[in-house]
């Protein structure tokens, strides 16, 4: 069976009235860089889910083709309906971790984080190794302030899976979280040399290492996001923030209103322009 996993989210820096903000470090996922047709997608989905429906009336026990349908209504926005399949499944499969586990991602989706830390924690004692446990007990763990267990969660995961960029990303925001910024550091670069084109990671490298006091470092690192997508309005204002910081206002001020050229309402850009001396 795949995997099930629960995604999370990032957004732009803003400078205080007085001194400049310190960046915070957010969780961010990469959209995809070519949306798929809307109608052509809608019609694909009917039809598997119309292809799956058939397949399970006439095999009820078929789990396969069942946690096929769960994940691909879980990824069409149904969790209800994701929930009601794996449940079914469970009557047949009751110590498969990968239905309980999946099970927690239909309930967290339904915002019922209670029941979804159970499916989690019961998945993982039947499977110590359950990768999508693991990294969603670590997202909620780090939503809910308890870094250390994030930390300890999302590493297993990203030892797990060494290649997945998602859970090198939430260690880093777990470690930056406990204020580990070397280990956040380290968690980016491996996530950057894995997908050196995805201008997210050199953004949230950025945030990191302004953090950390490396100003100079972190404004090439959001450079460098820039130079992979420069139409990123947030990008634009996060770069000059930095460079506010360094004390080149003139710089901030072009990189502003930049970021107000690609969006005329984007409230921090406009907020942080006001900040600047005249």
């Amino acid at each position: 069976m795949s995997t099930i996993v629960l995604r999370t989210v990032l957004i732009a820096l803003v400078l205080s009235a007085s001194t400049p903000a310190q960046p915070a470090v957010f969780l961010q996922v990469s959209p995809a860089s070519v949306a798929p047709n809307p109608s052509i997608v809608a019609e694909t989905w009917q039809q598997q889910e119309k292809a799956d429906q058939q397949r399970i009336t006439a095999h009820p026990a078929d789990c396969d083709t069942r946690f096929h349908l769960a994940e691909q209504q879980l990824q069409h926005h149904q969790p209800s309906a994701a929930e009601a399949q794996l449940r079914t499944m469970l009557t047949h499969c009751p110590d498969d971790a990968s239905i309980h586990s999946a099970l927690g991602v239909a309930l967290e989706a339904q915002n019922r984080s209670d029941a979804a830390l159970d499916e989690f924690r019961r998945a993982l004692t039947l499977d110590s190794a359950d990768f999508t446990a693991l990294y969603n007990l670590g997202v909620l763990a780090s939503q809910s302030g308890d870094s250390q267990t994030a930390v300890d969660r999302l590493r297993a995961a990203s030892a797990l899976r060494p290649t997945d960029i998602d859970a090198r990303v939430q260690l880093a925001g777990a470690y930056a979280q406990s204020e580990q910024f070397d280990a956040a550091t380290e968690q980016l670069l491996a996530a950057i040399k894995i997908d050196p084109q995805d201008a997210n990671l050199h953004t949230l490298l950025s945030q990191v290492l302004a953090s950390n006091g490396h100003l100079s470092m972190a404004i090439d690192q959001q450079r460098e996001a820039l130079h992979l997508a420069p139409n990123d309005p947030d990008g634009w204002n996060n770069l000059g923030v930095m460079q506010a910081r360094e004390g080149d206002t003139v710089e901030a001020r072009s990189d502003f209103l930049h970021a107000l050229r690609l969006a005329p309402h984007h409230s921090q850009a406009e907020a942080n322009l006001k900040q600047l001396p005249h």
